[in-house]
């Protein structure tokens, strides 16, 4: 099957202005990520805070514009394209944020928040915007009614649910999904998660769904690809790897379920900058490293069935 989306060879930087390097010195955020998702597919992306999920996501859909590498979606390259080409991809590709509480403006209406994609692409007169505004709050679980109602008149889960109406509104193939339940209650969590079971059942779409939540992976995705550093240091079906996971660090996680949520490790970025040195960035916290680890030029290696893993031990 055709990808979808095509990440190959994705880095994004920024200059350093803390303690992790000399002013001014590039910090690899994302070094060098090969990513694929399929039509109809769900892909996860998991790994600690400050690993690069969020800065991936927003450099695919170029919200950051990437450094270095490709990005394909539907046969465009997104890196290259001008503004009118990128404005017809949007139309298909179509993000749902962390915050919902951040992601929508408070002096907008639900209704105007839902529809301005619609407007800026000049779908339909406003009519019929108003018309399918109504249908996807209502495909969402919210009443059409909800339309002339400004955001803080709703709750959490209510909110996220106008989020995901405004990326649905386009009619999209693929939605990135940035850890779009984090910030919600857990009994709103479930309903968010079969509301885009649903959706995707129903309209065939396919999902980058980033999470640190291994639980919820496990059950929405059928691909895991596993970060650390700025780098995908392991991806396979959901199954294989929680089955049977091949990196240490993919087996640090799921040794930690089910856990409290992991405190942001402070040798993140440092981790990065070994990364973008060729070098292993998990190495110095391996519970399995060698000495030859620390000499090993980092790559990843194809184990059959659709694994692969960046690991000198897993071959």
């Amino acid at each position: 099957m055709n990808a979808l989306l095509e990440l190959e060879g994705l880095s994004k930087g920024f200059a350093s202005r803390g303690p992790w390097g000399r002013r001014g010195e590039t910090f690899w955020a994302v070094q060098d990520v090969d990513l694929t998702v399929a039509p109809g597919e769900t892909v996860g992306l998991v790994g600690e805070s400050g690993c690069g999920k969020s800065t991936l996501a927003r450099a695919a859909l170029r919200l950051l514009e990437p450094d270095a590498g490709s990005v394909r979606f539907a046969g465009t390259e997104l890196t290259t394209a001008g503004a009118r080409s990128l404005r017809a991809a949007r139309r298909d590709l179509q993000v749902v944020f962390q915050d919902p509480f951040a992601s929508l403006d408070p002096r907008m209406r639900v209704g105007r928040i839902v529809a301005e994609g619609l407007a800026i692409h000049g779908v339909g007169d406003r009519g019929s915007r108003r018309r399918r505004v109504a249908d996807v709050l209502e495909r969402c679980g919210l009443s059409p009614e909800a339309a002339d109602k400004f955001p803080h008149q709703f709750s959490g889960g209510q909110r996220q649910r106008i989020g995901i109406a405004r990326a649905l509104a386009m009619e999209p193939r693929l939605i990135i999904c940035d850890e779009p339940i984090s910030a919600l209650d857990v009994s709103i969590q479930a309903q968010i998660l079969n509301l885009l079971t649903d959706l995707q059942r129903d309209m065939g779409l396919a999902y980058l769904f980033i999470s640190h939540d291994l639980g919820v992976v496990r059950h929405l995705c059928d691909r895991v690809a596993v970060m650390y550093g700025g780098r995908i240091v392991e991806a396979a079906p959901a199954e294989a790897l929680f089955h049977s996971p091949a990196h240490p660090y993919t087996r640090g996680l799921l040794a930690a379920l089910p856990g409290a949520r992991r405190r942001r490790d402070s040798r993140i970025p440092a981790a990065a900058k070994r990364a973008a040195e060729g070098q292993c960035p998990f190495y110095p916290r391996c519970p399995e490293a060698e000495p030859a680890c620390a000499r090993w030029d980092f790559q990843a290696y194809d184990l059959g069935r659709g694994r692969e893993v960046a690991c000198r031990r897993a071959v």
